[in-house]
C-alpha cells in the first residue's frame, strides 16, 4: 500500500515550461474576456449608454409604467446623477407607442 502511494504521488511526466506558460496566457485571455463581458452587462455600464434606472422613493426597483404610475414619486439613476421627479397625470400620445 505505501508503494502504491509513493507511485500515485511522484509525478511521472516532467512539466514542460512552455505549456505551462501558454496554458497561463490561455487561462488569463479567458479571464479578461469575462471580465470585460461581465463590466458590459454591469448596470453602470447601461447607464453610460443612455438608460436610466427607475425606482420608488424608498429605493425599491420600478419595472413598468404601472409602477410607476402607482409609486408617485420617483428616483430616476442616470450615469452621472440621480434625480427626483414626481409622476404627474400626463395623457398618453395619440400617436401611441413608437416601438
Amino acid at each position: 500500500m505505501a508503494r502504491e502511494r509513493a507511485r500515485l504521488a511522484s509525478p511521472r511526466v516532467t512539466p514542460n515550461p512552455a505549456l505551462l506558460r501558454a496554458r497561463v496566457q490561455a487561462s488569463h485571455a479567458a479571464l479578461q474576456a469575462v471580465s470585460r463581458l461581465a463590466e458590459s452587462l454591469s448596470p453602470d455600464a447601461t447607464l453610460k449608454r443612455g438608460f436610466v434606472i427607475v425606482s420608488d422613493a424608498a429605493g425599491g426597483l420600478l419595472k413598468g409604467a404601472a409602477e410607476a404610475r402607482s409609486a408617485g414619486a420617483l428616483r430616476l439613476r442616470f450615469a452621472d446623477g440621480t434625480v427626483s421627479a414626481d409622476v404627474g397625470t400626463a395623457k398618453q400620445s395619440p400617436q401611441g407607442s413608437l416601438f
